[in-house]
């Protein structure tokens, strides 16, 4: 007998971006490319969360959660 298991699989991504990033650099460019190709992979974005800055180095970060259900 074949048993089929659906689960879920969870991920945080965070990016951190350095402090002197290049003019032409759009970071919300890249995020949202980033969430499309997870997207087209059959993720899906749960949440995504302000930018914060992160104190003692003065770094732009970003967290995105994202989710997966798959047979197994």
């Amino acid at each position: 007998m074949i048993f089929f298991v659906r689960t879920a699989f969870g991920l945080i991504l965070q990016s951190t971006y350095k402090v002197d990033l290049a003019d032409d650099f759009n970071p919300l460019e890249a995020e949202i490319a980033l969430m499309k190709s997870f997207k087209q992979a059959g993720w899906l974005i749960v949440s995504s969360q302000h930018h914060t800055t992160d104190p003692d180095t003065n770094q732009v970060t970003k967290t995105i959660y994202i989710t997966k259900n798959e047979m197994i």
